[in-house]
């Protein structure tokens, strides 16, 4: 590893344990923090302090002090540091530039409660994002090669956009997976944002999205007595299987026929490499002497969840599970997920049958089946959420002629032809100018983005009581020359209904009440703010601000100004939603609490000061 990859995934995963420690309030009682202005420290830390201010964290009543850079402050109590860390005891001053020595001093001095287990998870995270760093530059010598090509037909100029777009029409790149392998930092404030305990230095290069490599799907038919299957009407897999690969129905009858059985009797399933390899074996060693092993693979590649996998040449993405635990969860693939997604897609489709405005806008990216193993003696669902998955359609197919579709975490990356946050490139586009990109330019384009993005969001919340995980992972971004064309979101298993709003809107005399549905507007008020608010446009604006160096109000004024214009004033829930948005302090999920007290499944939050809410007010 070289040392400057390996100093950078420090920082990284230092700046979002630091965050959280700060965001979530963690630190004891007996410590505090607060902003201090470099000039007002001493000589030695001001000469090798990169920035003007620092954040100054000190026990009460003790000499131990910490001061930590800052580069630039934004809403949720969101900082941007660099290194070193000054640690300053008993008058004699130290610096700390690794994770681990400030995990070490985090837990014996400041008191906090970082179990070996989770600084497990935090090293394994440090060193995956160095393995994405080195990825990150050989993704930059292709891309350069890519650019020097496209010149030739062009000028020395190059837009990232323009060029991923004729490498759309030349190369027939899929840009949209292409951009999630873009993302190398991953989760922008989770401190686990690169773990993935359960995989070699080898598995990581082969499975993780950034390093983009073709991932070979295995295929077993499990008898049908044995599956439970949840699919829109008409949908038939083999059918939808043999109109994109034919030679699969072929292998499928042919294997069946070996063995003396009937396709008709068995299900289809895929299954990741990883699980094939490391939990079939174990888990379902008797079960599967039943079934029937398919002498073929299907070519993939893993989107940003590193557990959904575009199937290539297809017109599918999979959702499986893999007995990995990324970032806080074990990848597995719940049952209760795969009913929901079908059924949720059936439910949605009729909202934007009732709304065709709507669906100009935003696309909510079908989920055609889901299936899992069903045994007779599974208490907790061991069986059924290991084997398991969800067929999705491939968001391509809502992307025209001359449009682009991108991840919505890529505009937040950094380009790797400049460094710069991939969005300044679509801000050039839209604004259709070669000069550089000015924050008058961004803030344009902000109302822009923004007006397109939460006006759907806020009339599913208002009229329907839905919030959409809409956080940038889930959001896929359609542009034409940067302009924002529509959204399309996917991932439907972590939507939230408000039970009583949608019966008032739909005939729910045959719905199945599943547990995305709430009693109250509570968890839906929550899910809006985490996902669309916090973790998409907060990202956004975060990463502008911080290139600019500016304060980041201007961006919230705009987002005030399009959630109040999104509300409809006559609907009769309008006080009420108004009251919510605006309301003073928010809760945004705890994302470090929830790793110390190991409840990746229950949720903590945090109340935050919400930045919609105008000083004034």
């Amino acid at each position: 590893m070289m040392k400057n990859e390996k100093k950078a995934a420090d920082l990284a995963i230092i700046q979002r344990l630091f965050n959280a420690m700060i965001r979530e309030s963690l630190l004891p009682t007996s410590w505090q923090w607060r902003k201090r202005h470099k000039k007002e420290l001493v000589e030695e830390i001001r000469s090798q302090c990169p920035t003007d201010w620092l954040i100054q964290l000190n026990h009460r009543e003790q000499e131990s002090k910490c001061y930590v850079p800052v580069r630039h402050e934004g809403a949720f109590t969101r900082f941007a540091i660099c290194l070193p860390i000054f640690i300053q005891n008993h008058g004699e001053l130290s610096l700390m530039e690794d994770l681990l020595s400030f995990i070490a001093w985090v837990r014996e001095e400041v008191g906090l409660l970082i179990s070996k287990s989770l600084e497990n998870e935090l090293v394994n995270s440090r060193d995956n994002l160095m393995l994405a760093y080195q990825e990150k530059t050989k993704k930059r010598a292709w891309l350069k090669e890519m650019a020097q090509q496209y010149t030739k037909y062009n000028d020395d100029y190059v837009n990232i956009g323009d060029l991923l777009q004729w490498m759309k029409k030349e190369k027939g790149l899929d840009e949209c997976l292409y951009s999630e392998s873009l993302i190398i930092e991953g989760h922008p404030l989770h401190p686990g944002t690169k773990t993935k305990l359960g995989l070699s230095v080898q598995e990581v290069q082969q499975y993780a999205p950034e390093f983009a490599q073709v991932v070979p799907l295995k295929l077993i038919l499990i008898p049908k007595e044995q599956v439970e299957v949840t699919k829109a009407k008409g949908f038939d897999l083999h059918n939808a299987m043999f109109k994109w690969h034919p030679e699969v129905l072929s292998v499928m009858k042919s294997a069946c026929t070996e063995k003396g059985k009937d396709l008709d009797d068995y299900q289809l399933f895929f299954v990741h490499p990883w699980q094939y390899q490391h939990v079939l074996p174990v888990l379902y060693r008797a079960e599967r002497k039943g079934w029937i092993e398919v002498p073929y693979s299907l070519s993939s590649k893993a989107t940003l969840s590193f557990r959904t996998m575009a199937l290539l040449d297809s017109g599918y993405h999979v959702k499986l599970p893999v007995r990995v635990q990324a970032t806080s969860a074990v990848r597995t693939v719940s049952p209760g997920i795969t009913v929901n997604g079908p059924y949720l897609s059936h439910l949605f489709n009729q909202v934007m049958a009732q709304e065709p405005e709507l669906s100009k806008r935003m696309v909510m990216l079908p989920e055609w089946m889901g299936a899992y193993f069903r045994k007779d003696k599974d208490p907790d669902g061991t069986y059924g959420r290991n084997l398991s998955f969800i067929l999705r359609e491939n968001p391509q197919t809502f992307v025209q002629d001359g449009e682009m579709a991108w991840v919505g975490a890529s505009l937040t990356a950094q380009n790797p032809l400049t460094g710069s946050p991939m969005i300044l490139d679509l801000i050039q586009q839209y604004v259709g100018e070669r000069a550089p990109v000015t924050l008058e330019h961004a803030l344009l384009y902000v109302d822009h983005y923004t007006e397109q993005f939460l006006t759907p969001l806020v009339y599913l919340l208002q009229k329907y009581g839905v919030a959409l995980e809409a956080h940038m992972q889930n959001s896929l971004v359609v542009t034409r020359k940067g302009r924002v064309e529509r959204f399309i979101i996917r991932d439907l298993g972590g939507v939230r209904i408000d039970r009583k709003r949608l019966e008032k809107q739909l005939d729910l005399t045959a719905c199945q009440f599943t547990s995305v549905f709430c009693e109250d507007m509570k968890e839906v008020y929550h899910l809006f703010f985490h996902s669309a608010i916090q973790n998409h446009l907060g990202d956004i604006i975060f990463t502008l601000s911080s290139y600019f160096q500016t304060p980041e109000q201007p961006f919230w004024n705009i987002v005030r100004k399009h959630v109040l214009q999104a509300l409809d004033q006559t609907d009769p829930n309008v006080k009420k939603d108004q009251a919510e948005l605006l309301q003073p302090v928010i809760q945004t999920k705890s994302l470090l609490a929830m790793r110390m007290q190991a409840a990746a499944q229950d949720y903590i939050y945090t109340p935050l000061k919400n930045p919609l809410v105008i000083e004034e007010e």
